[in-house]
Order: structure tokens, then sequence, then C-alpha cells
């Protein structure tokens, strides 16, 4: 609920007529318009993002160094005098490498759009590269790093297959990652995904993958999100160190 209170406050204060001058007004709502971003629904959301901010105002064909951090200073005052009127603290924020190292379960949010699928993609295609010892962004010596073998699952599909199966014994998410190590990929033969999927559940065993779960917003409405989660608790839960 307060959560739901400090949205709203922050909301009704950058919303209202005397936030933002009218230069200011007009540049901003030039720079969404380009970006094809406008959402009158949750654009002051976006503002609460300083990357998302920060990406907007590095137009500098429409904001000057000046303009810019005019407006990130209001927007960061803003954030900080209605937080401290409801007595909390400004989430912490971390970067990427830094979050991997610190936490064993972490969850990527966001709106549609925002980057989620691109950043946990981002993950699996750099951390392959270490793997494969090749240069990479993520092992660039800024932070220490375990290195994970990094395994993607198209969460929807999972769901779409117990769909398809309904009158079959339901499988674990644990099967289903073994049994479809490549997702029907054509650059596979079939002995090299039996091979794959030997590698997977030993990796699984030995806790050095990182799983990433993509596209928990994908799955259809109908479907018992709320089983879907408890098979992928149930999949964290087990005794084996692997981060997700």
């Amino acid at each position: 609920m307060k959560t739901v209170e400090i949205n709203e406050q922050f909301k009704r204060k950058l919303l209202s007529r005397d936030f933002f001058d009218e230069n200011e007004l007009r540049k901003l709502t030039r720079a969404i318009m380009e970006r094809n971003e406008y959402n009158s629904a949750s654009i002051y959301k976006d503002f609460m993002i300083d990357q998302w901010l920060h990406v907007l105002l590095s137009n500098e064909k429409i904001f000057n160094d000046n303009e810019a951090t005019a407006i990130k200073d209001k927007v960061k005052q803003l954030k900080k005098s209605i937080l401290e009127k409801n007595s909390l603290k400004e989430a912490k924020q971390y970067q990427i490498q830094q979050a991997y190292n610190l936490f064993k379960h972490f969850i990527i949010l966001g709106h549609p759009g925002s980057g989620k699928t691109t950043l946990s993609k981002w993950l699996v295609t750099n951390m392959a590269k270490e793997s494969l010892q090749e240069e990479n962004m993520l092992f660039d010596g800024t932070f220490y790093i375990k290195k994970k073998i990094p395994i993607l699952i198209p969460i929807w599909k999972y769901v779409d297959q117990l769909k398809e199966n309904q009158k079959e014994q339901k499988k674990t998410l644990l099967q289903f990652i073994y049994e479809n190590p490549t997702f029907n990929s054509t650059f596979f033969n079939d002995e090299e995904r039996n091979e794959l999927s030997s590698f997977i559940m030993r990796s699984l065993i030995q806790g050095n993958v990182l799983i990433i779960f993509e596209g928990l917003d994908e799955v259809p409405a109908h479907a018992d999100r709320s089983e879907l989660m408890k098979e992928i608790n149930t999949l964290l839960e087990r005794g084996i160190d692997y981060d997700a």
C-alpha cells in the first residue's frame, strides 16, 4: 500500500502544471514522442527510473547539458522529498555485475519494451563468451564474477507444453529443461542434443549455472501463474547451489 501511495504522490507532483517550466515540458514531450514511448497511464513511472531518464535526456538535438542536468535534479529532488516524507530511503541501484555477485536470486522488472529480454540475452551472450574464453562486456575486470554456464529458459514454452500434454503426467520444470536443451534449434543434431542434455544436468548438479527464466509476463493470463511460480520455487529450493 505504501508503494501505491508513493507512486500517486510522485505522479501528482510530476504531472502538475508548475513542476516543469514551459520550455522543459515542450522538450520533454518532443523527446518522448521521438522515442515512441508515450503512455499517459504509465509515463510517470518511467521518470522514476534513473536509467530511462538518462537515456531520454541524452538526446543532444533536444537538450543541452544544463537543461538535462536541471531536469535530472528536479526529478531527483522530488523522489528524495517524497521518500523522506514517507520515512523511506531511496532504493539502492546496482550495476548488473554487482547484482549478479551480491544476490543469489533476482527478478528483472519493467514495462513491456523496457529491455528485460534484451538484458537477459546480454547476460547469456556475455557469460557464454566468457565460458569460451572470448572477450566480453560482463567479465571486464571491474568486479570479480564467478563464472557460470548460462541457461535461458523461455518460461512460456514450458507452459505451452503443459497445455498441449494435459492428459499426460505433468512434467516438472527440471524435466523440461533436461528434455529441451536446444528448443528444436536446427543447429544441433540428435546426438548433440543428447550430449547437451547430459551436460546441462551435470552442470545443474554441480551448481555452476545461471538459470534465466524469461518471459513470465508473456504467459497467457488464463494460465495459473501461481502454480508456475510454485514450480519455479521448487526448482530453486532443491539442494543444489545454482543461481537464477
